[in-house]
């Protein structure tokens, strides 16, 4: 049994001994235990938004916050940051340099056109298979669903007229994406809130409950062309529990995509819902009861993830009052076990004041292998005027089943109106670090959304791991990484989008304590293609490429990111160019297959010059539909999902 204690941190930013600069994020914590041994803290933030290039939050009279979203627009490696604003002002990208910088990008994006939506929720991925991340914007009352399409310039297009939403009656909260048809194309899973509010009151007129009127939740199913069809109803997901956040995921292991809706004033409307895919029948089953997560809460977020280590996910819901840490059984059923850890972040006992938590992540932020939580808190005066300031929280997981409450000591406990939180290694140190929405009544509070930066000081190491689907969606959403290191294991689901309201970075960042190799790592796609990778090492970047010819068992498909093969345009009729790094000069040999991995056609090129090389290909004769495009020149062969509107 590890035993963690209660840690004191003093923070000397202001000693002129020192010369200690905020403005760099330096500083030196010395920690003593409760037991008078002196130790160093090994992981503290420090609350870099302003000098990083962010001054960003909500002004938001509901008080609901905005979303955020890390993600790579541009494809140069490095995490940008997208947060929403509401109906009071335009969303905002900031384009980051991977150095710790961010620049506020959003004109020229052409993004400024969502001043004139109320926008909420965000979630990214390749909804067109073109290699570039699209944006997908949750919307208030009055407006669609906004679709933005990746140009692959740094600009988008907006989508939202002839893509098919037609929910321009309803308040969409979050949104999330996966491939529930196991097609190849991202799907998209919608919760709406309340439609007609309805209050209990007894004889003294006094309000004691609630009876909302909900609209159900939406799923837009990809068509593969731009356009989605909404079919909730006839999958059997169209939840009617006042949503506030949607997942996906794959709590069975059975590689399909598995939902669920959580629910606000579940307490008094309908509970939380758990719906599993029954793939290859397009339709899902509730399983809310049967497996006992059908919780009552008022629920606002979720977080996922093994935090033991025992190869299956656990989920954690944020709510107001307590929160519920349901484990999973490994047999279909889940028990809350929140209070028996310590992370039910509760309203104080003896008290009338009430706590709400929103956002939140299972995020290893020491590196040691083990998940740890975190939880973004803030008040909503506005609807429970008892409401209590609540200090943000970081709990540590020890390893050995438990979790202990570091907030104060990590330096990111504050108490602010904190919504949505994200993580991402924003500024590519190897250690993952967290930005916090946050949300005020009007422009005369002095408040600003955090960005805090990881100073973590242990020498543990990491590996991070992108996917490249090729039958399965690009993203790779959905796919389970199992890992095996010094005789440990466990596993890590790529999330289309969780938390509150938000999404946090794709790739899977994996702490490995002072091992310096992975054994092995099994990836899992959707629809249970499966491959596995040997001998890894630690403290590095890898894009794993879908392997559709073969049994999975070599390395083949480990891809270096620069190697990557652009296809000019995508969509596109059949006729278009490939872009790609030629470091060989040699001819290239250029192939089309269909998703069963069939050669349809076969281009040879003549050699080419070293450097940047683009090659011109003319496909007769296709149906519309996915394609497969290898191009091989030498020892090198770059892959990509194509899509033709052909005949």
């Amino acid at each position: 049994m590890i035993f963690v204690t209660k840690v004191i941190c003093m923070k000397f930013t202001s000693n002129p001994l020192f010369r200690f600069e905020k403005y760099v994020g330096f500083y030196i914590s010395i920690c003593l235990s409760a037991l008078g041994q002196n130790a160093f803290c090994q992981t503290t933030f420090s609350e870099v938004s302003l000098e990083s290039g962010i001054n960003y939050a909500m002004n938001s009279i509901n008080l609901f916050g905005g979303g955020a979203a890390f993600f790579d627009y541009n494809n140069d490696d490095n995490l940008d940051l997208y947060v929403t604003g509401g109906n009071t002002r335009e969303d905002i990208l900031f384009e980051g340099d991977g150095a710790g910088n961010f620049t506020n990008v959003t004109a020229a994006a052409q993004l400024g056109f969502t001043a004139n939506l109320i926008t909420y929720g965000v979630t990214t991925g390749d909804i067109d298979n073109d290699g570039d991340r699209d944006l997908f914007l949750c919307t208030g009352y009055g407006s669609k669903s906004a679709l933005l399409i990746n140009n692959g310039d740094g600009t988008f297009t907006d989508m939202s007229e002839t893509a098919g939403f037609n929910d321009e009656d309803r308040h969409k909260h979050g949104a999330v994406f996966g491939d529930v048809n196991l097609d190849g194309f991202l799907d998209i899973y919608i919760t709406s809130w309340v439609d007609e509010f309805k209050l209990i009151k007894n004889a003294a007129n006094e309000t004691i409950g609630y009876a909302h009127i909900c609209f159900a939740n939406l799923l837009y199913i990809n068509n593969g062309d731009l356009t989605f069809t909404e079919m909730a109803d006839a999958y059997g997901v169209d939840d009617i529990g006042c949503g506030l956040v949607p997942a996906f995921s794959d709590y069975d292991n059975d590689s399909d995509m598995d939902a669920m809706a959580v629910n606000d004033f579940g307490v008094w409307v309908e509970p939380n819902g758990l719906y599993r895919n029954e793939y290859p029948l397009d339709t899902f089953s509730n399983v809310g009861a049967s497996s006992n997560m059908n919780q009552a809460m008022y629920g606002m977020g979720v977080a996922i993830g093994d935090y033991d280590h025992d190869m299956d996910l656990d989920y954690y819901f944020t709510s107001i009052d307590s929160n519920f840490f349901m484990q999973n059984q490994g047999n279909g059923q889940f028990d809350n076990i929140a209070k028996d850890l310590g992370v039910e972040d509760d309203t104080l006992f003896g008290t009338t004041i009430v706590k709400t938590s929103w956002g939140t992540a299972f995020m290893d932020v020491d590196n040691d292998s083990y998940q740890d939580l975190y939880v973004a808190d803030g008040k909503v005066g506005v609807f429970i005027p008892n409401a209590n300031n609540d200090p943000n929280k970081l709990y540590l997981n020890n390893g050995a089943g438990g979790f202990e409450d570091i907030s104060a000591a990590a330096g990111v406990d504050d108490e602010g109106m904190s919504r949505a939180m994200i993580y991402g290694d924003y500024d590519n140190d190897g250690d993952l670090d967290i930005f916090v929405v946050l949300a005020r009544k009007d422009t005369t509070i002095d408040a600003h959304s955090l960005l805090y930066r990881n100073e973590l000081s242990n020498e543990n190491n990491w590996i991070k791991i992108d996917l490249e689907g090729i039958k399965s969606n690009r993203d790779g959403f959905g796919a389970h990484l199992q890992f095996f290191v010094d005789g440990d294991s466990w596993l890590y689901e790529v999330d289309g989008g969780s938390s509150y309201r938000s999404q946090h970075q794709t790739t899977a960042h994996i702490g490995l304590g002072s091992s310096e190799t992975v054994d092995s790592v099994i990836v899992i796609w959707p629809g249970g293609n499966t491959q596995r990778m040997y001998d890894l090492a630690a403290n590095q970047k890898v894009l794993i490429l879908e392997d559709t010819t073969s049994n999975g068992t070599g390395q083949k498909s480990i891809w270096n990111k620069t190697q990557s093969l652009k296809v000019i345009p995508n969509p596109n009729s059949g006729e278009f160019t490939l872009s790609y790094s030629n470091s060989s000069g040699n001819s290239a040999i250029i192939r089309v297959l269909d998703l069963q991995g069939r050669v349809l056609f076969t281009q040879n090129s003549k050699s080419m010059n070293r450097g940047k090389s683009n090659v011109f290909v003319s496909v007769p004769n296709l149906k519309t539909g996915l394609y497969i495009v290898e191009l091989e020149s030498g020892s090198e062969k770059y892959v990509s999902k194509i899509l033709i509107n052909g005949k």
